[in-house]
């Protein structure tokens, strides 16, 4: 929380406030609002105060910024920044926050809250859902294994398709379909 007073340098003073809040669970990562109120001098538009409030969002397929602003001359801005990657390949369609020009299609078909895990050159990425999509630097190459979540309470028999080697350049999105 911030209180604090302004004036400029035709004698006008604003009076501000601010505040800001921290989030360690879910996807809202931060809010925060401020505002600004006339409190002695001449008025140059047509209303005393002005506000502005902001939040931003971290979720497994993007992550961004979202702020609303009412100035004093009563104009309202919307601001919206989001980063990710989209992939699409052979029909299906891949979000992530990462922004990569590559990435690997895994199409696991899971029903429900079941979850698998792909280790891609030692690191492990948890994959939900009918597919998941996983953004990836180009010019490398990636040494691909589909296994159970050791946090799933689900066990599952990948009988084909364990085990891949994919080559990615910029654009291109590798399908793998265990």
């Amino acid at each position: 929380l911030s209180v604090g007073a302004s004036r400029d340098r035709y004698g006008a003073t604003q009076g501000n406030i601010s505040a800001r809040k921290q989030f360690e669970e879910g996807p809202i990562t931060s809010a925060g609002i401020a505002a600004s109120a006339r409190l002695k001098g001449a008025q140059s538009y047509g209303n005393d105060y002005s506000v502005n409030g902001n939040m931003s969002y971290d979720t497994q397929y993007n992550a961004g910024t979202v702020s609303v602003t009412r100035s004093a001359d009563n104009a309202t801005g919307l601001n919206f920044s989001s980063q990710g990657s989209v992939a699409w390949a052979g029909g299906d369609v891949g979000l992530s926050k990462e922004r990569q020009r590559s990435g690997i299609i895994v199409k696991t078909g899971l029903a429900g809250d079941g979850k698998l895990a792909a280790k891609i050159n030692n690191r492990n990425y948890v994959l939900s859902g009918k597919s998941s999509f996983i953004a990836l630097p180009p010019y490398a190459q990636y040494r691909l294994e589909i296994m159970n979540d050791r946090h799933s309470e689900d066990s599952f028999d990948i009988v084909s398709g364990r085990k891949q080697a994919l080559t990615l350049y910029p654009g291109n999105v590798g399908m793998v379909a265990p």
